[in-house]
């Protein structure tokens, strides 16, 4: 797929990681993959590699205008605890199944779901297959959705992972 900015941002095999073009970090660190993948999402999510595992992690990942957008693969069984996303929207597309637990509800992901916007988010992705999470300011997504449906909204963008 490329996008406006130029950037091709589509896989090349069916095994193939996505943004390969782009690669951040490769690492048996859980502390250097976390802060990776938050210096594209703008969160701070913690990382909590599964007893007696090694992560062996890689990061792919690139801005496309106001978009952030990150594959993580941890190579290693791990669980991510992701924030309130406040005002940022954060949509999370599992390469493979994803347990996933929000809002007192306990899932398994295989489709693409949104971080609350009020709510920590625990996930555990598969560990080779990882994941893609795609990210922007909610502002920047309010505004677009305005101009494009020629309405103003009538109140903030505000996401929940209360129903699955």
């Amino acid at each position: 797929m490329d996008t406006s900015s130029g950037a091709d941002v589509s896989l090349s095999g069916p095994a193939a990681q996505p943004l390969a073009a782009y690669p951040l970090t490769r690492s048996r660190s859980a502390a250097v993959i976390r802060d990776s993948v938050n210096s594209l999402t703008a969160e701070e999510h913690l990382l909590v590699p599964h007893r007696g595992r090694t992560i062996d992690g890689t990061v792919n990942g690139l801005h496309v205008g106001a978009v952030s957008l990150v594959f993580v693969a941890y190579g290693a069984g791990v669980t991510v605890v992701s924030p309130p996303s406040g005002r940022r929207a954060l949509l999370v597309i599992p390469r493979g199944p994803m347990l996933v637990e929000s809002c007192g509800n306990q899932w398994v992901a295989n489709t693409p779901f949104a971080l609350s916007s009020h709510h920590q988010t625990k996930m555990v992705p598969d560990p080779e297959r990882g994941a893609l999470i795609g990210g922007v300011d909610a502002d920047t997504l309010e505004s677009h959705l305005a101009s494009t449906s020629s309405r103003l909204l009538i109140k903030p963008i505000s996401l929940s992972s209360g129903v699955p």
